[in-house]
């Protein structure tokens, strides 16, 4: 088993859509209140492709909520099926950069109405290797990033901020995945004889 612990790289890494479409990768905090489905963030983290074809066991995105007021996730997360590169359209041109393009169909809801934030205590979502799973084990997939989507709840009383890599390299977002790499797969099974 191999355990990945990934960061966002930059300023480009993360970036919000506010309800009208427009991308920022500017600014401390991420996701307004994410309390729209129409409020998005985008994650973008390097250094998977060594996971093409493996088995996932377990992924979690991990953050840190800007405080109390803005900690009870009522969000869907995905991850886009290609990566991005970047979140082009920094300035608002309302291009919906995040929430358009092809996203898995795999999905996970993260809820909980209060996560006891302070601003400096990271948290981690429920597991997601059903998303990164479908990601990674596309055919001829070989990407070495992937780029993990935030969609806002449907109700304006369950807020989520998360701080931006802006705000500190060492406060933005991060990525654990403890995988088993295709390569470790094929020799456990020619062991076996």
């Amino acid at each position: 088993m191999t355990t990945l612990n990934l960061a966002i790289a930059g300023s480009t890494g993360d970036a919000d859509q506010d309800g009208a479409g427009n991308v920022s990768t500017s600014g401390l905090t991420l996701g307004a209140d994410l309390d729209s489905t129409s409020e998005w963030v985008g994650l973008r983290f390097t250094g998977v492709g060594a996971m093409a074809g493996g088995t996932v066991l377990s992924a979690t995105v991990d953050v840190i909520p800007t405080g109390s007021a803005a900690d009870e996730p009522l969000v869907t997360i995905w991850a886009k099926l290609a990566d991005p590169g970047n979140w082009v359209d920094d300035g608002g041109t309302g291009s919906a950069a995040i929430s358009t393009g092809s996203k898995t169909t795999a999905s996970v809801s993260w809820s909980n109405t209060n996560l006891g934030a302070n601003g400096t205590t990271r948290y981690s979502s429920p597991d997601i290797s059903s998303v990164v799973s479908e990601v990674v084990n596309q055919s001829g997939w070989s990407d070495t990033a992937i780029a993990i989507l935030i969609q806002g709840g449907a109700t304006s009383t369950r807020d989520l901020s998360i701080k931006a890599y802006d705000d500190s390299a060492a406060n933005a977002a991060t990525l654990t995945i403890e995988f088993v790499s295709k390569n470790t797969q094929r020799l456990s099974m020619t062991g076996c004889g």
